[in-house]
């Protein structure tokens, strides 16, 4: 699972005792109330049995990414074990893939089916180590954050807000085939403007070696035509915020940053 999910890893009572508090809050405030997960590496991720479709606010309280799998056609949990163990590009081919960060949340659009989850950290994976959330009955959405949106267009090119506020909410629509993986990349102050404007203008993995980077905020992993919340967590400051495809174009350049990939975000 390192080669998909890491770029940008008593269960069966607790999973009760969580489905239950979620019926529950529901019927007391008549909302989608949010719904906890608990990813390590140790233990296999505890989630609810079953959930509604549609909008959901999903918490992970545990500290590993949270990868949630849903089948493309009619592959299954040994079909998503032998890929998850095999170390290639099948896995994105067969399974659409959605993304919560250890300690972080998000919302998600659930849709009617059998969804796997599992977490980011196994050198392997056997079926107690996935864990099954089956998705049927009525729709209902969570109230959705207020959220600035980011873009990925039907030609993979990033678009985005110059600013944003720490703690804010980002709105993810990938319009492009392929799972995405967005960045945040805090830029340092040993880094001039001038040669940070001249980086989004040229940007490259090399000129990215010469900047100063300060720290990396995985936002998450998202698969293609598809859309999801995510909570900007970093500090204040220069971020450069980009896009990488998990599976690369043929007709591709090799550089995994590319200029139309590319924002300049400050956090105010």
């Amino acid at each position: 699972m390192r080669n998909s999910i890491k770029l940008v890893s008593v269960a069966a009572v607790c999973a009760a005792v969580l489905s239950s508090t979620a019926v529950a809050a529901d019927a007391a405030t008549g909302a989608r109330p949010t719904v906890r997960v608990h990813g390590t590496s140790k233990h296999r991720v505890v989630a609810p049995a079953s959930l509604a479709p549609g909008f959901v606010h999903l918490k992970n309280t545990g500290s590993e990414v949270v990868g949630i799998f849903r089948a493309r056609g009619h592959a299954g949990q040994a079909a998503l074990r032998k890929d998850l163990n095999g170390g290639s590009d099948r896995l994105l081919k067969q399974f659409k893939l959605q993304v919560v960060l250890g300690h972080a949340d998000t919302f998600v659009r659930l849709r009617r089916g059998t969804y796997f989850l599992a977490d980011a950290e196994r050198e392997h994976y056997s079926a107690k180590d996935l864990t099954r959330v089956h998705v049927a009955g009525a729709t209902r959405n969570a109230k959705l954050p207020a959220a600035q949106l980011v873009t990925v267009d039907k030609h993979n090119r990033l678009h985005g807000p110059a600013t944003a506020h720490r703690r804010s909410w980002l709105k993810l629509r990938n319009f492009d085939g392929r799972p995405q993986a967005l960045l945040g990349i805090k830029i340092g102050s040993h880094t001039t403007d001038a040669e940070l404007a001249e980086f989004v203008a040229n940007p490259s993995d090399a000129a990215l070696d010469g900047l100063d980077i300060v720290d990396i905020d995985p936002f998450g992993e998202l698969s293609g035509h598809d859309s999801a919340y995510y909570r900007f967590t970093g500090g204040k400051g220069r971020y450069i915020v980009l896009t990488i495809p998990a599976v690369q174009s043929s007709k591709g350049s090799g550089e995994s940053i590319v200029k139309h990939r590319v924002k300049l975000l400050t956090i105010r």
